[in-house]
């Protein structure tokens, strides 16, 4: 029984380091990438692949009485959003860089307008990260989209079309990113938006 257990226990590590490491954002990977990314429909195809064991034993542990009918219906999906959101959290409190599902939910809830205690709630129990790091992530993502933008300026520019000095260039950028970033936010509270400013 202890050689079960141990090799069991080996295996479900084993799993859970793939999930961390398939949660984690690439070292020179950028923010933008994520919720660009992100889909529960593919982390779940991934958990069945990578991590079969672990699946396997959640489907069992957690669906107990309702295996038969979950297979008569080829397994209800929000079964295994929540069996998928099960691997996100323990991925998470095994390594808190293993954090893109937390990051996709912490800026869908800072976008639907919630507010900063429900984040730092659901932040202590593993489901998003915390309220200033989602804010520390918008402003990564404008810099990451400003950035972005003035590549494309400087790429599609005609040579012909003489360019503006410098200063003339920056200010003309501050306004379109103003104007970007109202446009983007104009679901939110002024209290979020006054953040970012």
């Amino acid at each position: 029984m202890a050689y079960a257990l141990e090799l069991l226990t080996s295996k479900i590590k084993r799993e859970a380091e793939l999930v961390a490491t398939m949660l984690s954002r690439q070292e020179l990977a950028s923010l933008t990438s994520i919720p660009e990314t992100f889909s529960m429909y593919i982390l779940l195809d991934e958990l069945e692949t990578k991590a079969p064991m672990m699946m396997a034993l959640f489907c069992e542990v957690v669906l107990t009485g309702r295996k038969k009918a979950l297979q008569e219906v080829n397994c209800c999906l929000s079964h295994g959003q929540v069996l998928a959101t099960i691997c996100c959290m323990m991925a998470f409190t095994r390594n808190e860089k293993s954090s893109n599902f937390q990051v996709v939910l912490g800026l869908f809830l800072l976008g639907s307008g919630a507010k900063k205690g429900l984040i730092e709630v659901l932040a202590h129990v593993g489901l998003t990260v915390s309220y200033s790091t989602i804010v520390n992530q918008v402003k990564q993502l404008s810099k990451e989209g400003m950035e972005h933008f003035v590549r494309t300026v400087h790429e599609t520019a005609d040579a012909s079309i003489p360019m503006p000095g410098q200063s003339q260039l920056c200010e003309w950028i501050l306004k379109w990113k103003c104007v970007l970033a109202c446009s983007f936010m104009s679901s939110m509270s002024g209290d979020t938006m006054s953040i970012i400013f």
